[in-house]
């Protein structure tokens, strides 16, 4: 008896006794909270028992699980724009003489082969148009009136455009019905179109665009139909560049989620690189439009200057994109290319404009970067010539505009 009273008395003894009671304690406790806790807990307890001779210590640790809310960045994307698309009669045989023992009848890709990559670069590609397109082929022409192939629309789309300005003085050369034909055949080829419409339901549709998420607008008018009047019952089919309904359109198109609006305005006097009274007077006063952040021009075949009123830009003219003129400033062209960023308030405006020289090679059909560093390892020596001589041309244009010295050039000088 004494021998199990001294066992009980014993310390050894007595603090296994001790630890038994804690662990039966704290199963009780467990049992008791665990259909209490609840998964949205932002803070846990771990309860840390220590075995000790004397005594049990229960040493307490507190962890808090910090809540991460990520911001997303501001939004923004590039948007490029090329001079005008003008299948003259050397353009059209030279798509003809490519499609030679292929299943095509033109074929107008080798033409952009130079510069393909750039135009599949920026975010979305705009080319400008002029003419009307023939669904079948048949009844082209090339002078007055102007129809054009299909084939034209489905290349612009292959070598990575994604929507061409329609509205030109050629637009309705063969009346509703052309245009009925031109964007039909836009349709098939998966290339998007402003500045001409079927409908006045399409022709504000047409207008919009969702590029990396920013909501962009682009609206396209034309200085003159050649004296062919709009359709009284389809005023949509084309419209003409009339202040009033500009700035209407604009305030419209940002009522209705506009984060950016750009106007394609063909205007200008073919061949001449000065502006004219149209373009000085009413560019500027556009411009001023806090529905307007963007201007870009066609239709005077020539580079014209650059400006930079603020914030904003207007390019007047961008010569020709693809054409086969006699007078070599009429080939000499430029690629503009466009950032656009989200401002702190929310709003946008370009954050970077860049621009990139080009010279249309008559021997080869196809428009060439003037820059000496992007320039072809199979260039003839006159051809480099040809293009460093396009660089001067265009340097000289450019330097009138009030942008020079602001914008980016691609490429760099052969001088």
């Amino acid at each position: 008896m004494l021998d199990t009273l001294r066992d009980k008395l014993n310390p050894r003894g007595a603090g296994l006794w001790v630890l038994l009671g804690v662990i039966l304690l704290a199963g009780v406790a467990i049992a008791g909270t665990s259909g209490s806790s609840s998964p949205t807990d932002s803070t846990t307890t771990t309860t840390l028992v220590v075995e000790s001779t004397t005594t049990l210590p229960i040493v307490t640790t507190t962890t808090t699980r910090p809540t991460i809310t990520t911001q997303p960045g501001p939004r923004g994307f590039t948007i490029a724009f090329s001079g005008d698309v003008l299948l003259h009669p050397n353009i059209r045989d030279a798509a003809e003489t490519a499609a030679e023992g292929t299943d095509r009848a033109y074929d107008f890709r080798p033409m952009f082969q130079y510069i393909e990559s750039f135009i599949k670069d920026a975010d979305w590609a705009v080319c400008h148009l002029l003419g009307v397109v023939s669904p079948d082929g048949t009844g082209l022409s090339d002078y007055g009136k102007i129809r054009v192939p299909g084939e034209i629309v489905s290349d612009l789309a292959e070598v990575g455009f994604d929507a061409c300005t329609t509205a030109s003085h050629h637009s309705l050369d063969y009346g509703f019905d052309g245009v009925t034909e031109t964007l039909g055949v836009f349709d098939e080829a998966g290339l998007r179109f402003t500045g001409t419409a079927r409908s006045e339901r399409e022709e504000i549709l047409s207008r919009r665009y969702g590029i990396e998420g920013v909501q962009v607008t682009i609206l396209s008018y034309t200085f003159s139909t050649n004296g062919i009047p709009t359709p009284e019952d389809a005023p949509w089919a084309t419209r003409l560049i009339e202040e009033k309904r500009i700035l209407e359109d604009a305030a419209l198109a940002r009522e209705e989620g506009a984060e950016f609006v750009i106007l394609s305005l063909h205007w200008g006097d073919p061949g001449r690189h000065g502006l004219n009274y149209m373009q000085s007077h009413l560019g500027p006063r556009l411009i001023a439009s806090p529905d307007i952040d963007l201007i870009v021009g066609h239709h005077s075949q020539v580079i014209q200057p650059i400006d930079k009123i603020g914030s904003e830009w207007i390019v007047y003219g961008m010569g020709n994109l693809v054409a086969a003129s006699a007078e070599e400033d009429e080939r000499d062209e430029i690629w503009v290319v466009v950032e656009v960023g989200e401002q702190p308030d929310g709003t946008f405006q370009t954050t970077k404009l860049s621009v990139m020289p080009m010279h249309m090679l008559s021997n080869r059909r196809a428009p060439v970067p003037t820059g000496i560093d992007l320039r072809f390892e199979d260039l003839e020596p006159w051809e480099h010539t040809l293009l460093s001589a396009s660089w001067k041309r265009a340097m000289w244009q450019l330097r009138k505009g009030s942008g020079w010295g602001e914008f980016e050039l691609i490429g760099e000088s052969p001088y």
